[in-house]
């Protein structure tokens, strides 16, 4: 089982302020423009970014060891492995590309994101559902180190060599330990990728254009795959379709939940609804702070 802090994580707590801090105040929507940002980050910014991010890697370090000695339950059951999408990055590990990995050997454009994703509407739910082929599927932290952890380096590499196993290939709770591989990697990136960016010379500021058109871009986030469509008409956006990860991410939920279930009631566990949640968490924690996810009715 998974044991309930009983006090602030200095990790979440610093990793969070460092978002705050960093992340949004220089990608906030107030400084995007047509095609690109429009606020470069100062030398003083970018030297606190780099310091604030060597504090944070042994801690990420730490939050790792610290969930790879727990016993993570086994909600799959022996079942098959999951299907995992993410973005093609190219050699690197990444979270931008023109084209999707499907597991375990399938590569389509971007372009063909309605094709991948497939929304539908449910009977059940406001949120729209995804399947590949018929088939639900999974994307984020869990499918991008299935699908290219041969291109992670430095100590997230060697970190992962160490504690992955066949589950992350079945067991969605394993999303968590995934996670924190990406934010080493990020974590040890970080100051690199700063470094080339205080050597550019005068770097241009993104201006607004009259623009007319229409692309489709993707970009992995934290949960997962992002698309974008939009068209342009002289500058501005005249349609647009968004489809989140959270959409492609809720049926292969609903299925780890059905299996779940099926298995602690074969099993008469005491803990239906602590498990549930924590597949659900593992999926978006977004989905169970906002709303009382799971209600369990006994028969």
């Amino acid at each position: 089982m998974y044991p309930i802090p009983q006090q602030k994580n200095p990790f979440a707590t610093r990793i969070n302020a460092y978002g705050r801090n960093y992340g949004k105040s220089l990608t906030s929507h107030l400084h995007s423009r047509t095609p690109r940002f429009g606020k470069y980050p100062s030398n003083t910014e970018l030297e606190q970014i780099k310091k604030e991010t060597t504090k944070l890697l042994p801690l990420a370090i730490d939050a790792l060891t610290f969930f790879s000695k727990l016993n993570v339950p086994d909600v799959s059951k022996s079942e098959k492995d999951i299907t995992f999408m993410c973005l093609n990055s190219g050699d690197e590990f990444g979270f931008v590309g023109d084209s999707v990995l499907i597991s375990p050997k399938e590569e389509r454009d971007v372009e063909e994101y309605k094709q991948l994703t497939n929304e539908r509407v449910v009977p059940y739910s406001f949120a729209k559902h995804s399947m590949y082929k018929g088939k639900s599927f999974t994307v984020g932290a869990l499918a991008r180190v299935n699908l290219l952890k041969e291109r992670l380096s430095g100590d997230a590499k060697k970190r992962l060599k160490k504690i992955y196993n066949k589950n992350w290939q079945q067991n969605p709770l394993y999303n968590n330990h995934a996670q924190l591989i990406e934010i080493i990697y990020c974590l040890e990136r970080i100051p690199k990728i700063v470094n080339i960016i205080k050597r550019l010379k005068n770097p241009k500021v993104g201006k607004e254009k009259s623009l007319t058109g229409e692309a489709t871009g993707a970009v992995e986030a934290p949960r997962g795959t992002l698309y974008h469509h939009f068209a342009l008409k002289n500058g501005r956006i005249v349609s647009a379709d968004i489809i989140t990860p959270t959409d492609q991410n809720l049926d292969e939920m609903e299925r780890f939940l059905k299996i779940t279930a099926e298995n602690l009631l074969a099993e008469k566990s005491s803990e239906l609804t602590q498990k549930l949640e924590m597949v659900v968490r593992a999926f978006d924690p977004c989905i169970s702070c906002s709303a009382h996810f799971i209600k369990v009715n006994k028969k």
